[in-house]
């Protein structure tokens, strides 16, 4: 039988950054192609967005 702080969405999920422990119902989350990767806020997602984003094509004229 689960706790009740498990049905909320309380149980605790680490920050794909700086692995803080945070309640799931609070964290941010993003699905990766295998993975779903959790921050503990903006900040953290925003770091993570900045390095995984796909280089920009170069244009040859």
């Amino acid at each position: 039988m689960k706790e009740a702080n498990e049905e909320a969405g309380a149980e605790p999920v680490s920050c794909h950054i700086c692995h803080q422990e945070i309640p799931n119902a609070e964290a941010l989350s993003v699905e990766g192609q295998e993975y779903l990767y959790y921050f503990c806020g903006q900040g953290c997602y925003e770091h993570w967005h900045q390095q995984n984003e796909p280089a920009p094509s170069v244009k040859r004229q």
